[in-house]
């Protein structure tokens, strides 16, 4: 197989069990890492035996069961590396969050995503400086926001302004502190709207708070991902995408190998990435994208070109396509236990306590 494939086909055209069941298979065989983007559990149901009887870590985020999926909070790899001392790479993953979670489906001004990008940058390097690390979570980037825009603004104004305006929290919160109270109150609007769907639910919040498998080193030991995502909710599985965006900077940052196997990939929304993960051709990625409707899935990523330098295109309608019996088998699916609770910075102590001393 090349390096980038499309397989396009109706329904029950054998993409699944007929193309990309065999290139698993083949991956089994050769230790390869590799993803798996899984809207009906197939994979999972499939391979998950196989993959363990071969000495695979495996990793599962399950959005249709939050209750069955391991943790993944998407502060873990950037933290990591700002403990580190790579902060150019924190940065950068930061950023790519923020467009992550601010730009999907955004349609009007650019201005006031583009602000919110620079806020949340500001208030995550914010809770990578002063928080217990395992405290670092998007409740706390919510709790910090608030301070932006109620009666307690004057505690983060204080603090921001007691940094060195070349410092990267200074640089990045201050055009939102410092805005017109209207257009202060617009940013922070923008930024509560695509905030909020991660912080209302309880068992979510619990999975995005403490990851529970060692992500930086994700890939140097055979590894298998699961993405089990909803076909009902884009929203949530947006996460799908910040975990699919860091371990393509993992395969950028490390020189780790990974394939990616994208299946029904019209179900989730929009991964800012594939275009770069498309062009790049890497040495270190496969990429299998499988799609009922080419164009479809064009006109959702708004271009034309998007598989432009796909290698190698398999047309399933219409042809005759092999299925193992293998491929037909089915484990009872056990699944991952999630066990962690969401803890948050109380920021506003803090703040008083900095503002006492």
């Amino acid at each position: 197989m090349k390096r980038t494939v499309l397989i396009n086909g109706k329904a029950g055209s054998l993409k699944t069990k007929g193309v990309l069941f065999n290139e698993v298979s083949n991956m089994i065989n050769q230790g390869e890492n590799v993803l798996m983007l899984d809207t009906k559990e197939e994979y999972y149901k499939r391979f998950r035996k196989e993959f363990a009887e071969n000495g695979y870590n495996i990793v599962v985020l399950n959005l249709k069961n939050l209750k069955q999926s391991n943790g993944y909070n998407p502060y873990t790899l950037p933290l990591y590396y700002y403990i580190n001392d790579e902060k150019d790479k924190a940065v950068e993953m930061i950023e790519t969050l923020g467009k992550e979670i601010f730009l999907d489906g955004y349609e009007g001004d650019p201005f006031w995503p583009n602000m919110s990008i620079d806020l949340f940058t500001g208030l995550s390097l914010l809770l990578f400086k002063e928080a217990p690390h395992n405290k670092v979570n998007f409740g706390s980037l919510s709790l910090c926001a608030d301070l932006v825009s109620n009666d307690k603004e004057e505690l983060l104004t204080n603090y921001i302004k007691n940094l060195n305006v070349m410092d990267p929290i200074y640089a990045c919160v201050s055009g939102t502190l410092f805005a017109p109270a209207d257009t202060r109150g617009s940013i922070i609007s923008v930024f509560r709207e695509k905030i909020k769907k991660y912080c209302l639910r309880e068992n979510l919040m619990a999975v995005l708070s403490n990851t529970d498998f060692d992500i930086a080193n994700l890939g140097k030991e055979k590894t298998a991902v699961f993405i089990i995502a909803r076909d009902d909710s884009k929203n949530i599985n947006e996460i799908a995408n910040l975990f699919i965006e860091q371990i393509y900077s993992l395969v950028i940052f490390e020189d780790i190998k990974f394939n990616f196997v994208f299946d029904n990939i019209e179900k989730t929304s929009c991964i800012l990435c594939l275009k770069d993960m498309l062009n790049m051709l890497s040495k270190n990625m496969k990429i299998y994208v499988a799609t009922r409707n080419r164009k479809v899935l064009e006109e959702m990523y708004h271009d034309p070109n998007l598989f432009v330098n796909i290698e190698e295109v398999i047309e399933t309608e219409g042809q005759h396509i092999e299925i193992s019996a293998d491929n037909l088998k089915e484990e009872p699916a056990e699944y991952p236990t999630l066990t962690s609770k969401a803890e948050y910075f109380d920021i506003v102590s803090f703040l008083r306590e900095k503002d006492n001393v």
